[in-house]
């Protein structure tokens, strides 16, 4: 009974532990300011989409989790939301403020190409003038 007991306690102990530090690491790590990084990267929308549909894995390797600047023509806008050439999402934490049709210029961070929808998929977007 003794032996089991303690088990449990450390078995506790570890949890425990494991849970205070990924509560630390979610909620108090430094996040990333891709807005204050170099672009790594400075193309077109429709290049870009290019690329990954050429192949994938590589386009992958080469740019995602990149901050990278993609200019195009804006196809849709909707609250934080943007498509440029309508092949790239760009998702922001505000709105941006753009009309349909302008040609932008947009930094972000490239976080992945949906093959199902056959676009590419960016965050943290903001326009640059």
């Amino acid at each position: 009974m003794k032996k089991s007991f303690k088990i449990g306690l450390i078995g506790l102990l570890l949890v425990a532990v494991a849970g205070y530090f990924g509560y630390r690491y979610v909620y108090h790590s430094e996040r990333r300011d891709v807005q204050k990084e170099a672009a790594a990267f400075t193309l077109k929308a429709l290049d870009l989409h290019q690329a990954f549909v050429a192949n994938t894995e590589k386009a992958n390797a080469t740019y995602l989790e990149k901050a990278t600047e993609v200019s195009g023509t804006v196809t849709a806008t909707e609250g934080n939301q943007l498509i440029l050439d309508e092949k790239v999402v760009c998702i922001s934490q505000t709105p941006l403020t753009t009309k349909v049709g302008a040609t932008v210029t947009v930094k972000g961070r490239v976080i992945g190409y949906d093959d199902f929808l056959d676009e590419i998929k960016m965050d943290q977007c903001t326009l640059i003038p």
